[in-house]
C-alpha cells in the first residue's frame, strides 16, 4: 500500500467576494478532487495539520503550474511507500489567481497522480488548510473503494461531513481506513 499526502496550505478559505459569493475552493474547476471526495471520507478538523514522516519535498510555490510533480511522486513512491507535497496558497492572494492555482494543482498534480496509480494500491489524502492553519478541510481516498455518492471538495461539504477532533488521529485513520 502506498500513502501519499497532499496539503494545500492556505487552500480552503471563508467566502470571499468573486463570482456568487463562493470561495475560491468553491469557485474552481475541480474534477480529480471531487472524484477523490465522490469515493472516500471527507469532513473538517482542527488542530495540528497532520504531516507524514517521508515528507521530504519541497514546497511549491504558488503560480506552479506542477506540470511534473505527479511524475516526481511517483518516483519517491518507487523508493518508499509513502510521500507528501505541499502547495502553498499564501494570504492576500487575489481569488482569481487562488482559483487558477487550485485549478492547476487538480488537473497537474492531482489527475496524473491518479491516473498513473491506476490499478495500484494507494490512499491519498488531501488537506486544505485555512489561511491561518486554525482549521482544515480533509478528503481521504483509497483507490480499492468505489464512488459512493457525488461530492465536491469545498468547505461547505467537508463541514457537512465526519469531523475529526484533532488533526494528529486523522492521520492514524489516514494509515487505517
Amino acid at each position: 500500500m502506498k500513502y501519499i499526502l497532499i496539503i494545500g496550505d492556505g487552500m480552503a478559505d471563508k467566502p470571499v467576494p468573486v463570482p456568487d459569493g463562493k470561495t475560491p475552493l468553491e469557485s474552481a474547476r475541480t474534477p480529480a478532487l471531487d472524484y477523490l471526495a465522490s469515493c472516500g471520507v471527507m469532513g473538517c478538523a482542527t488542530g495540528p495539520t497532520p504531516i507524514l514522516p517521508a515528507d521530504g519535498n519541497a514546497p511549491l510555490r504558488p503560480g506552479n503550474n506542477y506540470e511534473g510533480t505527479a511524475d516526481e511522486v511517483i518516483a519517491s513512491l518507487e523508493c518508499g511507500n509513502s510521500v507528501s507535497v505541499r502547495a502553498e496558497f499564501p494570504p492576500g492572494t487575489p481569488p482569481a489567481d487562488k482559483i487558477r492555482d487550485i485549478e492547476l494543482l487538480d488537473s497537474h498534480l492531482i489527475a496524473p497522480l491518479t491516473e498513473k496509480l491506476s490499478g495500484q494500491d494507494y490512499r491519498l489524502m488531501v488537506l486544505a488548510t485555512s489561511q491561518y492553519r486554525e482549521w482544515f478541510l480533509y478528503t481521504i481516498y483509497d483507490s480499492r473503494k468505489q464512488a459512493r455518492r457525488l461530492a465536491r471538495f469545498t468547505e461547505a461539504e467537508a463541514l457537512a461531513g465526519q469531523a475529526a477532533e484533532d488533526g494528529n488521529m486523522l492521520l492514524s485513520r489516514f494509515f487505517e481506513l
